[in-house]
């Protein structure tokens, strides 16, 4: 249990200091919405792969393929998922937009 609570401490205090840097109005809201934007699209996902593949020898990843060839289908799926919902949030309030960016 302690070591996933060391291992989601970055991503706990970017999301601690984020939020005090919004609270204290030293980020603007574009700021904000392209940096969220590059952490959901960017920096997750790339998280994601690098948790998977940090116990792998090449070796041993070549072998397991279909455990890293499954994490890149699922991103993918989720992402084509995203894109062919997005048209649906054209019809909700601005407010509700924002929250997805």
């Amino acid at each position: 249990m302690l070591l996933i609570l060391i291992k989601m401490m970055p991503l706990v205090l970017m999301t601690v200091v984020g939020y005090l840097l919004n609270r204290l109005k030293i980020i603007s809201i574009d700021f904000n919405r392209q940096l969220s934007l590059t952490l959901i699209n960017v920096f997750y996902p790339c998280m994601i792969i690098n948790l998977m593949v940090s116990n792998f020898t090449p070796r041993t990843l070549l072998e397991c393929w279909s455990m890293p060839a499954g994490l890149i289908f699922i991103l993918c799926t989720g992402w084509t998922a995203g894109l062919l919902t997005r048209g649906l949030l054209r019809k909700q309030r601005e407010e509700t937009r924002r929250c997805y960016h």
